[in-house]
Protein backbone atom coordinates (compact mmCIF):
# COMPACT_ATOMS: atom_id res chain seq x y z
CA UNK A 1 0.00 0.00 0.00
CA UNK A 2 1.39 3.40 -0.92
CA UNK A 3 0.16 6.83 -1.83
CA UNK A 4 -2.33 8.22 0.65
CA UNK A 5 -4.25 5.03 1.36
CA UNK A 6 -5.34 3.73 4.74
CA UNK A 7 -5.90 0.09 5.54
CA UNK A 8 -8.31 0.04 8.48
CA UNK A 9 -10.73 -2.38 10.03
CA UNK A 10 -11.21 -5.03 12.66
CA UNK A 11 -10.88 -8.16 10.61
CA UNK A 12 -8.33 -10.10 8.56
CA UNK A 13 -5.99 -9.20 5.71
CA UNK A 14 -5.78 -12.56 3.92
CA UNK A 15 -2.20 -12.14 2.67
CA UNK A 16 1.01 -10.17 3.15
CA UNK A 17 0.70 -6.44 3.89
CA UNK A 18 3.30 -3.83 2.89
CA UNK A 19 2.81 -0.22 4.01
CA UNK A 20 4.94 2.33 2.14
CA UNK A 21 5.38 6.12 2.25
CA UNK A 22 1.98 7.82 2.44
CA UNK A 23 0.21 4.64 3.50
CA UNK A 24 -1.27 3.93 6.94
CA UNK A 25 -2.28 0.77 8.77
CA UNK A 26 -4.91 1.81 11.33
CA UNK A 27 -6.80 -0.92 13.18
CA UNK A 28 -10.37 0.01 14.00
CA UNK A 29 -13.50 1.42 12.44
CA UNK A 30 -15.57 4.54 13.17
CA UNK A 31 -17.96 2.47 15.30
CA UNK A 32 -15.23 0.34 16.90
CA UNK A 33 -12.10 2.50 17.13
CA UNK A 34 -10.12 0.17 19.42
CA UNK A 35 -9.75 -3.30 17.97
CA UNK A 36 -7.41 -5.99 16.65
CA UNK A 37 -6.40 -6.26 13.01
CA UNK A 38 -4.95 -9.59 11.83
CA UNK A 39 -2.51 -10.09 8.94
CA UNK A 40 -2.53 -13.67 7.63
CA UNK A 41 0.98 -13.32 6.17
CA UNK A 42 3.94 -11.01 6.73
CA UNK A 43 3.78 -7.30 7.64
CA UNK A 44 6.37 -4.92 6.16
CA UNK A 45 6.43 -1.38 7.57
CA UNK A 46 9.98 -0.64 6.40
CA UNK A 47 8.92 1.44 3.38
CA UNK A 48 8.13 4.61 5.31
CA UNK A 49 4.44 4.09 6.04
CA UNK A 50 2.62 4.66 9.33
CA UNK A 51 1.15 2.38 11.97
CA UNK A 52 -1.59 4.32 13.79
CA UNK A 53 -2.61 3.01 17.23
CA UNK A 54 -5.49 4.19 19.45
CA UNK A 55 -5.30 3.78 23.23
CA UNK A 56 -8.53 4.02 25.21
CA UNK A 57 -7.53 2.87 28.68
CA UNK A 58 -4.84 1.21 30.74
CA UNK A 59 -5.66 -2.14 29.10
CA UNK A 60 -7.60 -1.04 26.01
CA UNK A 61 -5.74 -0.43 22.76
CA UNK A 62 -5.52 -1.23 19.08
CA UNK A 63 -3.38 -4.23 18.23
CA UNK A 64 -2.04 -6.00 15.15
CA UNK A 65 -1.61 -9.77 15.08
CA UNK A 66 0.70 -11.04 12.33
CA UNK A 67 0.72 -14.71 11.35
CA UNK A 68 4.22 -14.36 9.88
CA UNK A 69 7.23 -12.04 10.10
CA UNK A 70 7.27 -8.29 10.80
CA UNK A 71 9.72 -5.65 9.56
CA UNK A 72 9.32 -2.37 11.45
CA UNK A 73 10.12 1.04 9.97
CA UNK A 74 8.37 4.26 9.09
CA UNK A 75 6.30 5.99 11.75
CA UNK A 76 4.25 4.97 14.75
CA UNK A 77 1.49 7.34 15.82
CA UNK A 78 -0.35 6.82 19.08
CA UNK A 79 -3.40 8.77 20.12
CA UNK A 80 -5.70 8.56 23.14
CA UNK A 81 -9.41 7.97 22.55
CA UNK A 82 -12.04 10.05 24.33
CA UNK A 83 -11.05 11.46 27.70
CA UNK A 84 -8.35 8.88 28.45
CA UNK A 85 -5.08 10.52 29.52
CA UNK A 86 -2.27 7.99 29.13
CA UNK A 87 0.55 8.11 31.65
CA UNK A 88 2.87 5.44 32.95
CA UNK A 89 1.14 2.83 30.77
CA UNK A 90 2.28 0.15 28.37
CA UNK A 91 0.34 -1.71 25.71
CA UNK A 92 1.22 -4.67 23.50
CA UNK A 93 0.44 -3.26 20.07
CA UNK A 94 1.82 -5.95 17.79
CA UNK A 95 2.49 -9.69 18.05
CA UNK A 96 3.89 -12.05 15.44
CA UNK A 97 4.21 -15.81 15.07
CA UNK A 98 7.48 -15.26 13.17
CA UNK A 99 10.30 -12.80 13.74
CA UNK A 100 10.12 -9.08 14.51
CA UNK A 101 12.98 -6.96 13.13
CA UNK A 102 13.75 -3.30 12.47
CA UNK A 103 12.60 -0.23 14.39
CA UNK A 104 10.24 2.70 13.91
CA UNK A 105 12.07 5.75 12.54
CA UNK A 106 9.56 8.20 14.04
CA UNK A 107 6.98 7.96 16.81
CA UNK A 108 4.51 10.19 18.65
CA UNK A 109 6.16 12.45 21.19
CA UNK A 110 6.21 11.04 24.72
CA UNK A 111 5.91 7.43 23.61
CA UNK A 112 8.59 4.78 23.55
CA UNK A 113 8.67 1.39 21.86
CA UNK A 114 10.28 -1.87 22.90
CA UNK A 115 10.48 -5.12 21.02
CA UNK A 116 10.23 -8.01 23.45
CA UNK A 117 10.60 -11.34 21.70
CA UNK A 118 7.82 -11.51 19.11
CA UNK A 119 5.88 -8.55 20.54
CA UNK A 120 6.10 -4.78 20.20
CA UNK A 121 5.16 -2.79 23.30
CA UNK A 122 4.16 0.89 23.31
CA UNK A 123 5.19 2.78 26.46
CA UNK A 124 3.91 6.14 27.74
CA UNK A 125 5.62 7.75 30.71
CA UNK A 126 4.24 10.62 32.73
CA UNK A 127 5.85 13.92 31.78
CA UNK A 128 8.40 14.77 34.45
CA UNK A 129 8.92 11.12 35.36
CA UNK A 130 12.37 10.02 36.46
CA UNK A 131 12.41 7.54 33.58
CA UNK A 132 13.69 8.28 30.09
CA UNK A 133 11.75 6.84 27.14
CA UNK A 134 13.97 5.91 24.19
Amino acid sequence: MGGTGTLAGDSLAPSNVTVTTGGTLAPGTPTNPVTTFTVAGNLDLSGGGTLSIDVAGATSNDAVVVMGNVILGGSLTAQPVGSFLPRNNQWTILTATGSVSGAFVNRSEGYGVRTIGKSVVLIRMLVGSIFTVR
